[in-house]
């Protein structure tokens, strides 16, 4: 979510993209004109993230035509306890070069190990940690060792931190493992931070953007994943989807979204009813806050699940997740 003030209408508010940055000059309230139509003004917007410098942009050799954000793909589905489908964590492949991975567990670490070819055109990871529990990250440290020890080609490895606290914590974690992170952190060897991701594929942007909830715990992020396009007729648009991890997203935590431009809500669901510390949804506290911002039922993909019982509800309601099986991603 950015603040902005466009430069032709004086409007100022908050929008999933920021229309004046980056290089985008067309306001979506006013598309360039001056002229807002009344339905388009954001109201009550009430947090903004701030922007972090960014690398210089690459243009990746893709001749994938993309018509919407693709899906992520899950290496394991399970709450904390519920280890028999592993532990929630997924990926998005960008072109042929780049793979966008949401937290890692041990079962992350275990399928690629298992299935090497994962990363045989791989020169980019960006790892998002939603938050540091360990059903969440305990993969993280095995995972940086395998890649910088055992792969044959160099991969650029990305730490996604939203917040100097969790690059802090990034650190101390490998250090606490004898990582020899102050050796491999240099320019050029292997490991870096970055606040947000944005990457050029065939010139469409995929960025990802944290966002930071301390429903669940302090520093805990849940991630946009934005896809900007151009259309057909030159004029410029984007779609996206929220990866929530374990934070909570509907009121009162977030107020205002464009969920008409949504495609995807990777949502916890790890309840079997309401739970009053606010830490998981149940599948009534999702389907209530789909009915209240007429959400479509399937835009939402369940994950996080602390039992088969509500794996099986959950799925029959909502999206089923696209889930690796025996080990074997669908690539």
């Amino acid at each position: 979510m950015y603040v902005f003030k466009c430069e032709n209408c004086n409007g100022t508010g908050a929008v999933q993209i920021g229309p004046n940055i980056r290089g985008i000059k067309t306001c979506p309230y006013c598309g360039g004109s001056g002229e807002i139509p009344e339905q388009t003004r954001p109201d009550n917007a009430d947090f903004q993230v701030d922007l972090a410098e960014e690398k210089e942009d690459i243009v990746e050799n893709d001749d994938t035509v993309i018509n919407k954000i693709p899906e992520l793909t899950f290496f394991g589905l399970g709450s904390a306890f519920n280890t028999k489908i592993g532990h929630t964590s997924a990926f998005l492949r960008i072109g042929e070069n780049i793979i966008f991975l949401f937290d890692c567990t041990e079962d992350t670490t275990r399928y690629i190990i298992e299935n090497p070819d994962i990363l045989d055109t791989i020169n980019e990871l960006y790892i998002f940690v939603t938050h540091f529990h360990p059903d969440h990250v305990s993969g993280l440290g095995n995972l940086l060792f395998y890649i910088n020890y055992d792969i044959s080609h160099f991969i650029d490895v990305t730490l996604v931190a939203g917040s100097g606290t969790v690059k802090h914590r990034f650190t101390q974690y490998l250090r606490a493992m004898c990582f020899p992170i102050d050796e491999v952190t240099q320019p050029g060897r292997f490991l870096g931070y970055w606040h947000e991701v944005r990457r050029i594929v065939n010139g469409e942007t995929v960025s990802v953007i944290p966002i930071k909830n301390k429903s669940h715990c302090d520093d805990a992020y849940y991630f946009y994943i934005i896809w900007e396009f151009i259309t057909p007729d030159g004029k410029y648009d984007y779609r996206y989807a929220i990866y929530t991890g374990d934070t909570q997203l509907f009121p009162p935590y977030y107020k205002e979204f464009d969920y008409d431009k949504c495609e995807r809500i990777y949502i916890n669901c790890s309840t079997e009813k309401h739970i009053d510390d606010g830490i998981h949804y149940s599948i009534e506290d999702i389907c209530k806050g789909c009915d209240f911002y007429h959400i479509p039922y399937d835009k939402i993909t369940p994950m996080h699940f602390e039992s088969d019982e509500v794996e099986e509800k959950a799925c029959k309601l909502f999206s089923c997740p696209n889930i690796i099986k025996n080990g074997i991603p669908d690539l």
